[in-house]
């Protein structure tokens, strides 16, 4: 019905017919009846009009469109004309009886000449017809218009309720790939933390992504590995009395988490692949996982990065310096993993979670998400200060609490030069600076539990936005007193390896209700 009142349609008839206003309006009723997706499909500058005494026709290159008059009526154009399509290409005949509400011609009232264009002589009979039988014709349109409509509408809302349907299916399925690519990142982050609380990470003096992954098989592979390892500063200064059984273990803890990292990119890689050719991952979306997939093997090549510090002997010559890595890459590493798991969570909690019907005041909303942005930061800046700490081994020291060294500020911590050095080098002053950071940060996640729990915002927050705030808070306890108990206990590695997975939930908990805050507040 688009075609029925375009200028472009009726000024293209007009052109080449020569018809009038009226006598065009009833050859193109006609026609739109049954020509809608004839018309569509071709460009009306290539289509041609040929007439002859008993039909008109439509001509494009391929086909034809013929309204041709019945062998039985005399009118060219009854109440029950023959219309007719035909294939020029296929010789195929399709017969269409389509019930035209247009006033019989008499065929006195016209001339057709088949040397001539296609034209009409109205008489005033016609005229008188076609006027009478406009508004009943206008009428009869117009509820057929409406009933179309109407059953468009409900034909688009249920098509678009099916795609929706659809697109939340695959996006549930994609943000379940997403999360357990997710516990996967986590596992890899407490097993590294674990490696490094061993002295594991030295025991593989090389980087090979691809054989590498094949353990030593035989005897003489395992002296070979061995014999490789005898050469490592750490061996020389530290484990020069280890046997071939104590290289095993902490070879296969080390072997186990280079493993562990290859797994994680082949399962993140080859979803991917398969999301990305069946269309379900394009766009921005794809794009953000290709990248974290790039992410994820800088990953490998920045933790080669970090123990290739502690393999060179020249970082290590003087007489009571510790073989290890270097602590400025081993922050890089955390880091660069943190961010890759919080980009993978952020999205996997983008598409399976769509909101709720409790929505905040976009000023109350702007506030909570504020403040959960900066509770976020100093997450991070905590986890940072603590790498420090692993790196240096600096918990190993000033093991009470809440003083250091029987002071509030413990001396010796501006021993250094320059300056800035203090605050990366100095045992006293990392571990000083993480525990004020982990007290600070934890003081802010009170403050902000208890401002949620104000009438004003609580009564406004979803309950699974209220079970996240209850997380948070209680997981920031708990973190704080296995901090503390590692710290007492001299650095345990199940205790410190449960403080390092507690730094990682603390900080998914608040991503993820930061996350529920921006999909609840109101714009």
């Amino acid at each position: 019905s688009k075609y029925s009142s375009s200028p472009s349609l009726l000024s293209s008839l007009s052109y080449h017919t020569r018809l009038n206003c009226i006598e065009i309006t009833l050859i193109s009723k006609l026609f739109l009846k049954l020509s809608k997706m004839f018309l569509a499909s071709h460009s009306i500058k290539n289509l041609h009009f040929k007439s002859t005494s008993h039909s008109i026709s439509i001509v494009s290159k391929k086909h034809t469109l013929s309204l041709k008059q019945s062998l039985l009526s005399p009118p060219i154009f009854g109440k029950s004309d023959n219309l007719s399509c035909f294939s020029s290409s296929s010789s195929l005949f399709h017969s269409f009886h389509q019930k035209c509400c247009i006033s019989s011609l008499q065929k006195k009232n016209h001339f057709v000449s088949s040397s001539q264009p296609f034209q009409f002589h109205s008489s005033s009979s016609l005229l008188n017809r076609f006027y009478s039988n406009k508004k009943n014709n206008n009428d009869n349109n117009n509820n057929n218009t409406n009933n179309d409509k109407d059953s468009n509408e409900d034909h688009v809302n249920n098509s678009l309720e099916e795609d929706n349907k659809e697109k939340n299916k695959r996006e549930r399925i994609i943000g379940t790939w997403l999360f357990m690519c997710c516990g996967l990142i986590f596992g890899m982050i407490v097993l590294g933390g674990v490696t490094r609380l061993t002295e594991s990470g030295l025991s593989i003096v090389d980087w090979k992504p691809i054989v590498g992954s094949i353990p030593p098989t035989s005897d003489e592979k395992w002296q070979l590995e061995f014999e490789k390892y005898k050469k490592s500063p750490e061996y020389q200064k530290l484990n020069f009395r280890m046997n071939l059984e104590e290289f095993k273990k902490i070879f296969w803890m080390e072997w186990s988490h280079r493993e562990l990292g290859r797994f994680i990119g082949l399962a993140f890689a080859l979803p991917l692949f398969f999301f990305a050719t069946k269309g379900w991952v394009r766009g921005p979306l794809l794009a953000k996982c290709t990248g974290l997939l790039a992410l994820g093997g800088f990953q490998g090549v920045l933790g080669w990065f970090m123990v290739k510090s502690g393999l060179d002997h020249s970082n290590f010559s003087e007489s009571n310096s510790i073989p290890r890595v270097s602590q400025y890459r081993l922050a890089a590493h955390l880091m660069s993993a943190l961010v890759l798991y919080s980009s993978v969570l952020w999205i996997a909690v983008d598409l399976t979670y769509k909101g709720s019907s409790a929505k905040l005041g976009s000023s109350q909303g702007n506030k909570l998400i504020r403040i959960g942005q900066i509770i976020t930061a100093m997450i991070f800046t905590t986890v940072f200060s603590g790498a420090f700490v692993a790196g240096l081994d600096a918990g190993l020291i000033y093991n009470t609490f809440p003083l250091m060294g029987g002071k509030v500020v413990p001396e010796n911590m501006y021993t250094k030069d320059p300056f800035w050095k203090n605050w990366f080098e100095n045992d006293t002053t990392v571990q000083f600076n993480h525990r004020v950071l982990g007290i600070s940060t934890f003081s802010a996640i009170s403050a902000y539990y208890l401002y949620a729990l104000q009438r004003k915002n609580w009564n406004n927050l979803s309950r699974t936005t209220r079970v996240s705030f209850h997380s948070l808070f209680a997981i920031a306890s708990l973190q704080v007193v296995l901090g503390v108990t590692t710290l007492l206990t001299f650095v345990p590695v199940p205790l410190a390896a449960s403080h390092q997975a507690g730094a990682v939930t603390l900080l998914t908990s608040s991503l993820f209700l930061l996350k529920l805050l921006l999909k609840t507040r109101t714009k």
